[in-house]
């Protein structure tokens, strides 16, 4: 039978270090938000009617879920249209933080193996260059490089970088309290255009359950030396989500290593999301 009763447990969970395809279901929170009838950013199920991204992406929209090939048809593949998007209060812009949204669907999904919600992290939950994390997504392969057909949904693993390093990597510039570092992987798309709004995911060395850590938002260049890419601090808007979807979804995490990223350098929150629309 299928665990359904927990978050952050996929049934299939198959992994392949650095930067590759991922198998079918092994990430089955991920979405595909889609504009026109193509992939622009990630979104991840937290509740079997609700998806988390970004808040810049979109005006009508569906959202395919379980789309691990997006350029073609999948029989598995689930599709909503949202009846719903909650932008937060306080974005402006995404430089400025809170680029967060919620997408409430048309209807609920029914859970699979192929469909099942990631987990929230608690607002003290804390994360270090020592966890197993993992960002996924379909964007460029390169700066102005499309992901090669059949557009498998691709997965690498990052090392968390403290606020601090990475204010000294992107030199000077000013980011408000929220954001959490990821680094951007020196060969893979990810990261780039296209991945926006979608998971950056850390594992509980406690029970094993996968945890969301960050949205993608933003990079210098996803290839370019020394410029990490910055992702929303999930932590930071788990109170507004759980006000406003009342998701039950959100356990603690506490870092395997010793660096606590609430212990370094303020910056500021953001997310990316994007819907395909009809």
């Amino acid at each position: 039978a299928i665990l359904l009763s927990r978050c952050g447990v996929p049934v299939i969970n198959s992994r392949i270090v650095g930067g590759t395809a991922a198998t079918e279901g092994a990430w089955p929170w991920q979405v595909s938000l889609r504009w026109m009838g193509s992939h622009i950013c990630g979104g991840s199920v937290i509740q079997n009617e609700w998806v988390v991204t970004a808040a810049h992406c979109f005006k009508r929209w569906v959202s395919p879920l379980s789309a691990e090939d997006i350029n073609g048809i999948n029989p598995i593949n689930v599709t909503r249209h949202l009846k719903s998007i909650f932008i937060h209060p306080d974005y402006i812009n995404f430089d400025q933080g809170n680029d967060i949204a919620l997408l409430q669907l048309d209807a609920p999904v029914n859970y699979t193996e192929l469909i099942l919600p990631v987990c929230l992290p608690t607002q003290n939950s804390t994360f270090s260059a020592q966890d197993n994390c993992w960002v996924t997504g379909w964007g460029n392969i390169r700066e102005g490089v499309l992901l090669p057909s059949p557009g498998i949904l691709q997965q690498v693993k990052v090392p968390i970088v403290s606020n601090a390093d990475c204010n000294v990597m992107y030199q000077g510039e000013t980011f408000s309290f929220d954001y959490l570092r990821g680094l951007c992987p020196l060969s893979l798309f990810l990261s780039l255009q296209g991945d926006s709004g979608g998971p950056l995911v850390c594992q509980s060395s406690t029970n094993g359950s996968w945890i969301l850590a960050g949205i993608v938002s933003f990079s210098d260049g996803c290839a370019k030396a020394g410029k990490p890419t910055v992702y929303a601090r999930a932590s930071s808007f788990t109170v507004w989500i759980q006000k406003m979807t009342n998701v039950t979804t959100i356990l603690e995490y506490q870092t395997s290593g010793v660096s606590r990223l609430e212990e370094t350098l303020p910056l500021s929150a953001l997310l990316i999301l994007s819907i395909l629309s009809l």
